[in-house]
Order: structure tokens, then C-alpha cells, then sequence
């Protein structure tokens, strides 16, 4: 099943904090986490529709955070100085999920950063390029700055720098392989697209708070903002379907055939609608839109840090396929009578959109219409 389905591979980001840099070196080798770490003792668990471990060295300092990100490619992560020697830089790493359960067996060394008295995340990751931010650590006075990493190409960028003292955090929005960055002390921001190059300066964006990614596309205080290298999404309502809105919503969430019957429902952190054919009140679909961030975010003591990624959705040993750098999809098992099908999304901008559609086998082409028609980033 499509649902805009991207011609590049891309990524879920499953960790976020703040960063800030000097000095990078990449470098693709074949070189092992796992060579360096052997003798750890206890490890990070991952899930993304699999259950990978990271082993911890016993000298592992869990002050210093391991920033992770799901994406096509397989599990990025960023290691702190020390996790492997004494001399160790900051070390950005890929490991394929099809790979062995210890993922740091079968790592590849993309990038690496000699910095001091900084800390180094993953922020995002879209269309292949990695967002890497560089944040002083406490007590030290220094700029912030945004790094990008091409994960095909290994080339790697310094992109924007800010002072973290004057912001309430990062300057900067990206999806669809587009970043955009406030210009501090302007009323001007800065777009660029991640893999050609392409950039275009907007006027009249006043903070940071301004920018979002709304509806696939770069809005300025909400209202949407088309670039010559991207676009917002044109949702067209299938012949024979009707537009479903939540309680209180200014645009629907998704399209229902006519006949179905649709109810809104408000949760404690959600809105969303519920739909079903009167005829037939096993064939429904759900879509809701929850507020909640970081739900789904690792929940113990490691030092595993980040929002949430969409394959923590996803049930231990499912199929998913990718539908965008936000978005998978996938079906739980059924019968000839009830299947149901699912998609699970992570807005840019915090959040969670899920849909699940119930509906015969004879129907998949059914269900495929609803979800494509889910307005989702």
C-alpha cells in the first residue's frame, strides 16, 4: 500500500535533543561498534518493528546522551566520546536492520566530530540526509550550529549557527528534504533543499516560533508557503467519498465513502473521527490526531533520548514499508473478513496522526483510498 510514497529512501527520527560544533571529519568504513565494545556488559534495547540491542560499556558515562534515529536505511545513531577509548570523537553510525540483533556488529562509521564541551543529536533525518545539532555543554558560553550529513554521498555540511542563550530551542524546521532556519535578529529565514542545494530567503518570519511544517509543506504563522522545491500537498477528495472532520477542526482528516456513518470523538491528549458502513458495522476505520509528544519514546535509564518515531507503533515482527520520512505502514494479520490496515505517522512538529481501516481482503483497494486520502506530513 502507497500513501506518497517517496522515490528516495528516507527516516523516522526517534531521538532529538540540542547540540553545537566545530571541526568534523567524515569518513565511511566498515569498521565495527562492535569491535570496541565487546566487553559490555549491559545493553540499549531499540524496537522498530524488530528488537535490536546496542551493548554499553561498563565505563559508559549515562550522563552523555546516544541520540537514535529509525529510518529506511537502517538504525542511525550517534555515540559520545569515550563509548569506545579515551581518544574517541563524537561518532555517527549505520546499521542496516536486516542486519544482526547487536546492531553495533554490523555498523558503518559515517561521520565523526573532534568536539569539546558540546553535546551532539540526531534532530531529523529526511530524504537520506541526517540533521545533526551541536549544543554547548552546561556552564560553557558557545554558538549552537546545524550540521547536515548526506547518508548516500557521505558529504557532510555546517548548515546555520545560533546563540542557544537567546532561543528557547532550536531555530529550525525540515521535512520532505527541506530545512529552514530562522535568521536571528531578522525578520528573514533561510530554506534550503538538503540534497540539491537549492535555497530561497523568505521575508517576514519574526522568530523561530513562526516556522512549522504543516501539511507537507513550510508554513509562516500558519499559512502555508509554496517553494520552487516544495510544494504543500493538494488533497483531492475520491468520487464517491466525503471529507470526515473532527470536532472543532478547520480541515478534515481523512475521506470516508458516502454511505459510512461518521462520529467525532476528543480524548484526553487526541480528536479524531470514527466511521463505519451502516450496513456492515465491521467495516470501519479510526483517525486520530494526539498531541501527546515523546508517547512513545524509550522509558528507562540508558541514556536513549529523542521523540517519537513511528515504528515503535508498529507490533514487535511486523512488515511495515516507509510512505514518507514520517510515515509507515502495515497490516495486521485478519481474515478473508476482517483486515485491518494501519498507518502511523510522527508530525514534524511533535505529535502523532494514526489511521486503521477494517475492512474484508476483498476490499484492500477500499481501505488503500482512505488512507491515501489521510492528511498526514
Amino acid at each position: 500500500m502507497r500513501i506518497r510514497v517517496a522515490s528516495h529512501t528516507w527516516a523516522v527520527v526517534l531521538a532529538a535533543s540540542v547540540l553545537a560544533g566545530c571541526g568534523i571529519h567524515s569518513q565511511a568504513s566498515s569498521t565495527s561498534a562492535h569491535q570496541a565494545s565487546q566487553s559490555a556488559k549491559s545493553s540499549i534495547t531499540i524496537a522498530d518493528g524488530q528488537v535490536f540491542k546496542l551493548p554499553v560499556p561498563t565505563s559508559f558515562d549515562v550522563g552523555r546522551p546516544v541520540s537514535v534515529a529509525d529510518t529506511q536505511l537502517g538504525i542511525l545513531y550517534i555515540l559520545p566520546p569515550h563509548w569506545l577509548s579515551a581518544q574517541n570523537p563524537w561518532q555517527l553510525w549505520l546499521a542496516p536492520a536486516t542486519g544482526a540483533s547487536d546492531i553495533s556488529r554490523d555498523s558503518v562509521l559515517v561521520a565523526q566530530w573532534h568536539f569539546v564541551h558540546q553535546t551532539l543529536s540526531i534532530a531529523d533525518v529526511t530524504q537520506n540526509v541526517a540533521l545533526i545539532v551541536a549544543s554547548p555543554t552546561p556552564g560553557i558560553v558557545s554558538n549552537a550550529a546545524l550540521w547536515s550529513v548526506n547518508l548516500e554521498t557521505g558529504s557532510v555540511a555546517k548548515l546555520h549557527t545560533w546563540n542557544p542563550s537567546q532561543l528557547s530551542g532550536p531555530p529550525f524546521v525540515s521535512g520532505r528534504g527541506v530545512a529552514a532556519w530562522w535568521n536571528p535578529g531578522t525578520a528573514t529565514a533561510t530554506t534550503l533543499n538538503l540534497v540539491s542545494g537549492a535555497r530561497q530567503t523568505l521575508v517576514g518570519v519574526a522568530s523561530a516560533q513562526a516556522l512549522s511544517f504543516t501539511n507537507g509543506g513550510l508554513a509562516i504563522n500558519g499559512t502555508p508557503v509554496a517553494l520552487p522545491f516544495l510544494k504543500p500537498y493538494n488533497h483531492t477528495l475520491p468520487k464517491g467519498y466525503q471529507w470526515a472532520y473532527p470536532a472543532g477542526a478547520l480541515n478534515p482528516i481523512v475521506a470516508v465513502p458516502k454511505s459510512w456513518i461518521i462520529r467525532s470523538f476528543i480524548g484526553q491528549n487526541s480528536i479524531g473521527i470514527t466511521a463505519s458502513n451502516p450496513n456492515q458495522p465491521s467495516q470501519h476505520m479510526v483517525a486520530s490526531l494526539d498531541a501527546c509528544v515523546a508517547c512513545f519514546s524509550p522509558a528507562n535509564n540508558t541514556g536513549v533520548s529523542g521523540p517519537d518515531s513511528p515504528l515503535l507503533g508498529v507490533p514487535v515482527g511486523t512488515k511495515f514499508v516507509w510512505l514518507s520520512d514520517h510515515a509507515v505502514a502495515y497490516t495486521l494479520p485478519g481474515s478473508a473478513n476482517a483486515t485491518e490496515y494501519k498507518l502511523q505517522v510522527t508530525e514534524p512538529n511533535g505529535g502523532v496522526v494514526d489511521a486503521s481501516v477494517t475492512l474484508p481482503a476483498s476490499l484492500k483497494r477500499e481501505a488503500t483510498t482512505i488512507l491515501n486520502s489521510l492528511w498526514w506530513p
